[in-house]
Order: C-alpha cells, then structure tokens, then sequence
C-alpha cells in the first residue's frame, strides 16, 4: 500500500469535500426552487396564507 501518500490522502479528501460542497449547492438551490413552486401551488388552490410556513400579515 505504497500508493495510499498523505498526500493522496489529504488531496483526495479535498476533493471530495469540494464535490459535496457543489453538490449540496446545487441540492438546495433545487429545492429552493420546488418550495417556491409549490408555495405558488398553493397560493393558486387554497389563497393566501395557506402555503407552508407562511404566515398571514396584516
């Protein structure tokens, strides 16, 4: 197991780390996107107030 380096090792894990991170990125802009979608859905099919977590103003 001569390959397996530190260097390889720390390298490699920065590089997964900065995959998740872009890919977590990307993961909640996509669901940002469907609450925003589905509030609207909501909006359209029950009136205002109704969608998840919003609350009603005065």
């Amino acid at each position: 197991m001569n390959w397996i380096t530190d260097e390889v090792l720390f390298y490699g894990g920065a590089v997964g780390a900065g995959a998740i991170l872009v890919i977590a990125g990307i993961f909640l802009g996509i669901s940002r996107i469907r609450l925003a979608k589905l509030k609207a859905q909501l909006d359209t099919e029950y009136g205002r107030g109704a969608a998840v977590g919003r609350k009603e103003k005065k």
